[in-house]
């Protein structure tokens, strides 16, 4: 036996049993059922798909943070001051190879910056 609440027609509560559920608004519907309907099935399902894709972009973005922040680079580049930066990027970057290797990694290092601010 499952008690769904809906508001708007919609969905917004499934509970297990025959249980008053808690916070009904006025205008809610509360319907008894044997067995969950199709929309509350799917519901359902497309909320474990968004759960699990959440929990797989996480374990990834771990995943990238933990490879940016063992980089040697990476270590020195936080603990140098903008001056240092500037000395350290004028020695040690002098042609197009290493000018890409230290592109690659600030863009990396953006990428995992930005997908824990914006994502």
């Amino acid at each position: 036996m499952w008690t769904i609440v809906r508001r708007g027609g919609f969905p917004v509560l499934v509970l297990e049993g025959s249980q008053s559920p808690p916070g009904l608004l006025p205008g809610d519907a509360v319907e008894t059922v044997e067995t969950l309907p199709a929309d509350v099935l799917a519901l359902q399902t497309a909320q474990a798909t968004a759960q699990a894709a959440a929990q797989a972009q996480q374990a990834a973005d771990d995943a990238d943070r933990g490879i940016v922040r063992a980089d040697a680079q990476v270590r020195a580049l936080v603990a140098m001051t903008p001056a240092q930066i500037d000395a350290w990027m004028t020695t040690n970057v002098t042609n197009l190879a290493q000018a890409r290797t230290v592109l690659t990694r600030l863009a990396q290092i953006v990428a995992v910056l930005l997908r824990r601010e914006l994502l």
